[in-house]
Parts: structure tokens; C-alpha cells; sequence
């Protein structure tokens, strides 16, 4: 899927304002690591799990591009803002 390979997290959930983000300051780090680094409500309920940016980094086969563009699209709020 190429579509989500070389996108860093803030473009696939355009992500504004936040140039302070810990995951723009740390691109190289996945921004589920850092959000587990934080220790607090993210790790506890696993939000990241269900991130859509967790799971084009994966490379999850499952979804279609086309999904993956819906999905996107649609998507929820960052949870690093």
C-alpha cells in the first residue's frame, strides 16, 4: 500500500497547529511508540491500536486502497493532540 508507507502520521491525519507534536519533533519514531512513552491514558486504553495510522504502518493487507482513502477521509482526531 503505498499510499501510507512514506506519509508520516500528521499528514494522514492532517494534523494542524501542532508543530510542537512529540511526533513531528521525532519523526524517525512511530508515533504509537511515543505515545506509549507517554504513560498515560493512550497506553492505558490501547487507543493507538485502532489508529488508522497504526494500522497503514503495519501494512494490513485487509483494507483496500480505496478503504484505506475512505477511511482516511473520515478520520478521527490525532491522539497526540
Amino acid at each position: 500500500m503505498a499510499i501510507s508507507g512514506e506519509w508520516p502520521c500528521w499528514e494522514i491525519m492532517k494534523c494542524e497547529g501542532t508543530e510542537s507534536c512529540p511526533a513531528r519533533l521525532d519523526p524517525d519514531t512511530p508515533c504509537w511508540e511515543i505515545a506509549q512513552s507517554l504513560g498515560d491514558y493512550r497506553s492505558a486504553f490501547h487507543i493507538c491500536n485502532d489508529c488508522i495510522v497504526f494500522l497503514l504502518k503495519q501494512r494490513n493487507e485487509v483494507l483496500s486502497e480505496r478503504e484505506v482513502r475512505t477511511i482516511i477521509e473520515r478520520k478521527g482526531v490525532c491522539a497526540l493532540a
